[in-house]
């Protein structure tokens, strides 16, 4: 098992203030495969935040912590992405 990433990605969501329950944020995260990663992308317009993981070489990361905050520094959602694609359906997005 590799151990988690210490890289922290913080999400401003700049027309939503406040704190949305855990259970009302869609996310999914993976594209470890090329099985998981077509199946992510069938879903991309399902989400209003995307978000790919990858060194400057190119090489992609997994297990990125992850912090989205609402326009005034609430933390909304925190947690670790499983593989370099994140996508979740946040509030105050399209």
């Amino acid at each position: 098992m590799t151990p988690r990433k210490t890289i922290e990605v913080i999400a401003l969501l700049s027309s939503f203030s406040g704190v949305v329950p855990v259970a009302e944020i869609q996310a999914v995260s993976g594209a470890v495969g090329l099985e998981d990663r077509q199946r992510m992308l069938q879903s991309y317009a399902d989400y209003n935040l995307h978000l790919a993981f990858a060194h400057s070489d190119g090489a992609y990361l997994a297990d990125v912590g992850i912090s989205i905050r609402s326009a005034d520094g609430q933390l909304v959602w925190g947690g670790f992405s499983e593989g370099p694609f994140f996508f979740a359906q946040v509030p105050g997005g399209p």
